[in-house]
């Protein structure tokens, strides 16, 4: 799931809510240190694409931010990043992502009331 959510978006959206102000640059810090300066320019860059970003992005990135401040991993691990929706922009998802979730959404819909 994560994979087609609009990053870098969603995690600068995720900073400014959900972080403390006084960790927002630690952890804006920790994003930029990790990812490909060129990717953070181009939202569409192949990387964002290819990289399975639950595993080989989202996990060190929030390992190293929560080691810096010393806190437990557990804050926001792999089980967690469904909790990332939440700061995602809707208009930045890709219009094929968008159709698929109201396919399934009206199945679901039609499914329930049916019953």
């Amino acid at each position: 799931m994560e994979n087609y959510l609009p990053m870098p978006q969603t995690l600068e959206n995720y900073a400014e809510k959900a972080i403390d102000a006084l960790f927002r640059n630690l952890f804006l810090e920790t994003m930029r240190n990790q990812t490909p300066p060129a990717v953070l320019k181009d939202k569409k860059d192949h990387f964002w694409i290819t990289t399975k970003i639950s595993d080989h992005y989202l996990t060190p990135l929030f390992e190293n931010f929560f080691d810096s401040m010393k806190q437990s991993r557990n804050l926001m691990d792999k089980s967690k990043f469904y909790q990332l929706v939440d700061y995602s922009d809707i208009d930045l998802l890709d219009r094929e992502i968008l159709e698929k979730i109201n396919l399934i959404e009206k199945h679901f819909c039609i499914e329930k009331s049916d019953n």
